[in-house]
């Protein structure tokens, strides 16, 4: 199967649905190949794509066609081989949301974050150490496919 998710990582995105549908009717050993370039969106349907991709017995290859930033990043994870041209970009940082209310709201909202901070550092660490991925979101860093590579966040540079 062959998809390309484009746009953010929202659940009306019409690519995300599309992916959900080729999903439904996929052959269980059927490979699939999933190009991306979303600038991020929800963290918590980013997660589930991840875990769809880690679940699907067949081999799961991701490709980086302009960016993965952010959820789109978390996709990625789910890959058993991921991909990045050379001139394309992920994304790391910690989650964050808009919040409104008084002080123990407030309090609440900073730690609810830092739970799915957890859950961010929970989907990298199957390919990087956790001192590393918490270093890479607290910074808010861009990688380039070569550093991506570096780091071991990705298998392989495309016409490098």
């Amino acid at each position: 199967m062959k998809h390309k998710i484009k746009g953010d990582i929202i659940s009306w995105n019409s690519s995300i649905w599309e992916f959900n549908q080729k999903m439904k009717s996929i052959k269980e050993d059927e490979d699939i190949e999933l190009e991306i370039n979303p600038y991020g969106g929800d963290m918590f349907l980013g997660i589930d794509i991840m875990n769809t991709l880690r679940s699907h017995p067949g081999k799961v290859t991701v490709t980086v066609t302009g960016i993965a930033a952010s959820a789109a990043g978390l996709i990625c994870m789910g890959a058993d081989v991921i991909r990045m041209f050379s001139n394309t970009q992920r994304m790391l940082h910690q989650p964050w949301t808009i919040a409104a209310g008084n002080a123990k709201e407030l309090r609440k909202v900073a730690d609810d974050l830092e739970s799915a901070e957890e859950s961010i550092l929970a989907s990298y660490t199957h390919r990087i150490d956790a001192d590393t991925a918490k270093k890479l979101l607290d910074e808010e860093t861009y990688l380039t496919a070569k550093k991506a590579k570096e780091l071991g966040l990705i298998d392989e540079i495309i016409d490098s």
